[in-house]
């Protein structure tokens, strides 16, 4: 099927239904896949060449390892993660 075309009627709710959202909360940049995250990060900026470098693991990783990112300068590191898992 391609995003031009509809779902037959009824079809939609039923894939819906058949798929739970997962919410997670990492304490750290550490605790997070970096191809995961930068895939995400790839894909919500309409691709590499849009990324903006300050969303990215590296960059997000290196801020708390350095300690700039720590609860005595005001962040407290709490990354939400949301999975889609198939029922």
């Amino acid at each position: 099927m391609t995003d031009q075309q509809a779902p037959p009627p009824g079809q939609q709710e039923e894939e819906e239904d058949d798929l739970e959202l997962i919410l997670q909360v990492a304490p750290s940049m550490g605790a997070v896949d970096a191809r995961a995250w930068d895939s995400v990060a790839v894909a919500a900026a309409g691709g590499a060449a849009s990324l903006n470098p300050f969303v990215s693991h590296s960059f997000l990783l290196a801020l708390e390892e350095s300690g700039s990112a720590q609860p005595r300068t005001g962040w407290a590191p709490q990354h939400l993660l949301v999975r889609l898992r198939q029922r």
